[in-house]
């Protein structure tokens, strides 16, 4: 298996992805009972890049026509990933305040700066 392979294959908690790479055997990723999608990768540098940086080059990839979603969408595949992991709370979890803005300027005024 391949390193994007055991990658997303660790990912998925559910539901399951074929994986098409040029030059190399299908592969069916993930724990099954859920949504299946087919994904195609145009070139050998998509998976390379895709483990590097997933969050900017998974999109990226997408846009540029180098990863291909079969039968499903973009929306499906996002859905696959982010709801097998939550990467956010479930929002349980409360943001911190805003700072107020004569807290920043009194903060800047201190450093002999302007805002």
């Amino acid at each position: 298996m391949s390193l994007i392979g055991k990658f997303v294959d660790k990912l998925l908690t559910r539901g399951s992805i074929t994986l098409l790479m040029p030059g190399k055997a299908p592969q069916t990723l993930g724990k099954g009972g859920g949504k299946h999608l087919t994904v195609r990768f145009t070139d050998r540098r998509v998976a390379f890049d895709i483990a590097t940086n997933p969050r900017l080059k998974l999109g990226e990839a997408y846009m540029d026509g180098r990863l291909i979603i079969e039968d499903g969408t973009i929306l499906d595949l996002l859905e696959l990933v982010t709801g097998a992991n939550r990467w956010q709370g479930q929002g349980q979890e409360t943001l911190p305040e805003a700072v107020p803005e004569e807290q920043l300027q009194a903060g800047a005024a201190q450093r002999g700066a302007s805002l």
